[in-house]
């Protein structure tokens, strides 16, 4: 529940909706109504009208996403390979390493931006003093998480996203109280 407001109950009335599909068709159809419409669609309008840029979905067509609705699930997913209809339309349209490549989805780019950008930001804010936050986290366990992802050893980039913004957290909300730990944790 988040302000009142049931997700499964948004997307069960979606999936009420379409009873008589296959259940790929009516989870299909749910995600079009809850996750594109709300979250996806509303940010890139949000920031595109933020900028002054007119954007266009061209694959929302009204008349195409009602063709591509009564495709079976058999078609769509050919083979488990997402958009192999999209692909095969394009194919011999769109360079291979276009049509071939991984999905991006919608992630803002921690990774990279951990790495370069702002590694020397982390180092700072990490070697600050944040008493509680780290009364329950090892300095050197998140020295040794910065020092692997800066080498490029691992992507901990959700790790320390999460690092981050509890630090931030704790600095904010920390009790002033010095050894004030609510539990007894190291991790």
């Amino acid at each position: 529940m988040i302000r009142g407001k049931d997700s499964f109950e948004l997307y069960q009335r979606h999936l009420s909706d379409t009873k008589k599909l296959d259940f790929t068709s009516q989870c299909l159809y749910a995600d079009l109504r809850v996750w594109l419409a709300g979250n996806n669609l509303h940010k890139v309008d949000s920031m595109s009208m933020a900028h002054s840029l007119e954007t266009r979905v061209p694959y929302l067509d009204q008349a195409l996403v009602e063709f591509l609705m009564r495709v079976p699930p058999s078609v769509k997913f050919k083979n488990h390979q997402s958009k192999y209809l999209l692909k095969g339309a394009m194919k011999g349209l769109l360079p291979k390493e276009v049509t071939a490549r991984r999905k991006a989805g919608w992630h803002v780019p921690l990774a990279p931006w951990f790495r370069y950008k702002l590694r020397q930001y982390l180092k700072e804010r990490f070697a600050e003093d944040s008493s509680l936050f780290f009364d329950i986290f090892e300095r050197t366990a998140i020295q040794r998480l910065l020092e692997e992802h800066s080498q490029g050893k691992a992507n901990h980039s959700f790790k320390i996203w999460g690092l981050l913004i509890l630090q931030e957290w704790f600095r904010f909300y920390q009790p002033r109280v010095a050894g004030e730990v609510p539990f007894d944790v190291k991790v």
